[in-house]
């Protein structure tokens, strides 16, 4: 591609302002929901995010109500162990 298409898509993403400006404008549009767009599926990435918020927030309990599982089974056996000894 010619080197002007190259520059436009630099003024279109913003990649030609300082990169402390740039942090700062992500800043401050993160801070009110807009995280912008996906480059690889195009909907606004807050859609991509909420369409696969409960099945993470599922593997999350699950994974805790396992990790509470064997972490007070661990517990007792070593409180067993130890009152033994």
């Amino acid at each position: 591609a010619p080197p002007e298409v190259y520059e436009a898509a630099r003024v279109k993403l913003g990649l030609d302002q300082p990169l402390p400006l740039q942090f700062w404008h992500y800043l401050s549009s993160a801070a009110v929901g807009d995280l912008g767009q996906s480059s690889v599926s195009r909907p606004p990435v807050a859609a991509d995010i909420a369409s696969f918020l409960p099945v993470t927030l599922e593997l999350l309990f699950v994974s805790l109500a396992f990790a509470a599982a064997i972490g007070f089974l661990l517990g007792l056996a070593t409180a067993q162990g130890w009152r033994g000894s």
